[in-house]
C-alpha cells in the first residue's frame, strides 16, 4: 500500500455569539468546520420563556445551562468580542485579550432589551447573572400594577402572563394597535385573549402614563444593538446601520451601504437586518419552546 496523504485540515470556523442562531449553526456546521464559539455569558438561557421564571412558575435551572454542559463544550470560548478584523476576532476574557484566527466568520451576538430581563453584552457568569435575576423577579412577585410597553409578540405575552397571575396591567403601544408587524387577523384573534386576562390597552401616543403609578415597568418596546462598543466599529463600520444592526444579503453575508457583501463573514438571527427586514422571533410552544432542547 502506498503512503496516503493527510486529510486537509478543517476550515476554521468562529462563530460569535452561542445562543439560538449561533447553537442552530454550530449543530449544522460541527461536522464540517473546526468551530470556536464565542460568548461573553458563559450559559445559554431560554429568554423568551423568562417570563415564567419572573413569575415564579419555574425555577431558572429549566431555562439554563453552561455552555460547559452543552454541545458546544468542547468549541466554547468565554469571552467578549470586541473587535472583528478581515482574519480574526479580538475577545476580552477574564485573564485578559486573546486573538482568535478564522477563515470564516458567524455574527450571532443577538440583542438586548430595554428592560433589564435579558442579559447584556458584558463578560458575565451564570452565578452572578441568577443573582441579579433573583433580584428582578423578587420585584415582579411583589408589584400589584405594571405598565408594559410595547405590543408586539413579547409585549403581548408577557402582559398576558402577568394578567393571569394576578397583576394589573397596562400594555401601553403606538396608536393602540397590538401586533403592528403581523396579520390583522394575528390582531383580532390576540385581542379577546387580552382582554379576557384583564389586560388593558392604551394608546401610548395619546395617553399621559407615568410610570411612578405602577409597581414595575416592563419595556418590550424593541431590540437594542451595540453602538459604541460595536465589533464591527474599526474595521467594518459600513457594514452596520445607526441602530448597530449587521446589514446582510440574501446569502447572510455582511454587507456595506451598498451592499457589497464579504464573502467570508456572515451574520444570522436578530443582530442582522436583511434587505426585506423580516419579523425574527422564537415561537413558545407549551410551557417551554422545543428549541430548548438544542442543548
Amino acid at each position: 500500500m502506498g503512503n496516503k496523504s493527510s486529510p486537509s485540515p478543517r476550515p476554521r470556523l468562529v462563530i460569535i455569539g452561542g445562543s439560538f442562531a449561533g447553537m442552530e449553526a454550530y449543530k449544522a456546521l460541527h461536522k464540517f468546520f473546526d468551530i470556536k464559539v464565542i460568548d461573553a455569558k458563559d450559559f445559554f438561557e431560554e429568554t423568551p420563556a423568562m417570563h415564567y421564571f419572573y413569575t415564579g412558575q419555574i425555577p431558572h435551572e429549566r431555562l439554563s445551562v453552561p455552555y460547559e454542559h452543552s454541545i458546544i463544550k468542547d468549541s466554547f470560548i468565554h469571552g467578549k468580542a470586541i473587535e472583528l478584523q478581515s482574519d480574526a476576532v479580538i475577545i476580552q476574557t477574564i485573564d485578559g485579550f486573546k486573538t482568535i484566527e478564522f477563515d470564516f466568520c458567524l455574527i450571532a451576538t443577538g440583542a438586548t432589551y430595554p428592560s433589564d430581563m435579558k442579559p447584556n453584552f458584558e463578560l458575565k457568569t451564570l452565578d452572578d447573572h441568577r443573582i441579579k435575576i433573583k433580584a428582578i423577579q423578587e420585584t415582579v412577585l411583589n408589584a400589584t400594577s405594571v405598565l408594559v410597553r410595547g405590543a408586539g409578540v413579547v409585549g403581548v405575552e408577557v402582559a398576558a402572563e402577568l394578567a393571569t397571575r394576578g397583576k394589573n396591567v397596562v400594555l401601553a403601544c403606538h396608536g393602540g394597535q397590538i401586533l403592528p408587524r403581523f396579520a390583522p387577523k394575528v390582531q383580532r384573534r390576540a385581542k379577546p385573549c387580552l382582554d379576557a386576562a384583564g389586560v388593558k390597552i392604551v394608546d401610548s401616543d395619546n395617553t399621559l402614563l407615568s410610570t411612578e403609578d405602577f409597581d414595575l415597568l416592563y419595556d418590550c418596546t424593541g431590540n437594542i444593538f451595540p453602538t459604541e462598543d460595536n465589533i464591527l466599529n474599526k474595521n467594518f463600520p459600513e457594514y452596520r446601520d445607526e441602530k448597530g444592526r449587521v446589514r446582510v444579503n440574501e446569502f447572510f453575508q455582511i454587507c456595506d451601504e451598498d451592499y457589497k457583501p464579504i464573502e467570508h463573514i456572515f451574520a444570522l438571527g436578530d443582530c442582522c437586518i436583511t434587505i426585506a427586514n423580516e419579523e425574527k422571533n422564537t415561537l413558545i410552544y407549551k410551557r417551554l419552546p422545543k428549541s430548548c432542547r438544542i442543548i
